[in-house]
């Protein structure tokens, strides 16, 4: 696998050098070139992009006279704003890279050409080893300006030692785990168990929604706006929405109760808070 992701990483930077060259400006071991590259793989103690970079400049990148520098390693979030920032030649933007990992979302702050089309530079049989619909989401008005790297999974993780006790007493088994409304509803019974602890946090809003309209038959995004009418929508956000309300009503109430102004405080369950490669011209 890491020999694969070694060519890999050959073509794509091969690929970056070959833009706008002729015959005569080909790469040249003599006359080695440096491509600055921004990426989202850091959270690791040990970074395996940085590590596969450091192999590929020992190895072929010598060979061909092509290092890769890394110049900013964060999230995607911080990558976007980066980009943009130095797409808008905004005070103390920093210098934008020959490649970097982002979702696709920031290709539309890029201006026509300014991203490589990866399209003109891979034949349709090394195309043809992508599964389609993970290759489709690099395509913008038929050209390839994102090539995708990874695709993320949604798991959930549960302690079955504390599982295995609630289950005992309440009968609620991993089968609630099965459909959002049963999850919810194991929340519920949770909370009353524990005396007012919390079973599931939601790490991401987003892939929370994403995730779970797909397994409803709906899609979250349509025509680039966020589909929050359909049924498979008011199934996701309907729970969260109350378990919301109630959360505030309890917290003011006890703010009433601490100042004396009411008797009573009532219970609730509070819900916790909560990549693609481009080439640039």
């Amino acid at each position: 696998m890491k020999k694969l992701l070694s060519l890999f990483l050959i073509g794509l930077i091969l690929c970056s050098l070959l833009v706008g060259c002729s015959d005569k400006t080909m790469v040249d071991p003599n006359n080695p070139v440096t491509l600055t590259m921004w990426h989202v793989y850091g959270s690791q103690t040990s970074s395996p992009m940085n590590d596969l970079i450091e192999e590929f400049n020992r190895t072929s990148g010598k060979e061909n006279g092509v290092f890769v520098k890394v110049g900013l390693v964060t999230n995607s979030d911080d990558i976007d704003l980066a980009l943009t920032a130095g797409l808008n030649d905004e005070p103390g933007a920093y210098e934008l890279p020959d490649l970097f990992v982002a979702y696709p979302r920031i290709t539309e702050e890029f201006a026509d050409g300014a991203l490589l089309d990866f399209g003109a530079y891979f034949s349709e049989e090394e195309l043809s080893a992508y599964r389609s619909d993970f290759l489709s989401e690099g395509y913008f008005d038929e050209q390839l300006l994102m090539l995708p790297i990874a695709k993320s999974s949604e798991l959930i993780f549960v302690n079955k030692t504390i599982f295995d006790r609630f289950s005992a007493d309440t009968g609620i088994t991993t089968d609630c785990f099965h459909h959002v409304e049963d999850l919810m509803s194991a929340c519920n019974a949770y909370y009353d168990w524990s005396q007012g602890q919390t079973m599931f946090q939601i790490n991401d809003f987003y892939h929370y929604f994403l995730t779970n309209m797909a397994g409803l038959g709906s899609e979250f995004v349509t025509d680039g706006r966020i589909n929050v009418g359909s049924d498979a929508s008011r199934k996701l956000l309907f729970p969260l929405l109350k378990q919301a309300f109630t959360a505030v009503y309890a917290l003011e109430t006890a703010m009433l109760l601490i100042a004396g102004k009411q008797e009573r405080s009532s219970a609730a369950l509070v819900l916790p808070q909560e990549f693609c490669i481009c080439v640039t011209m």
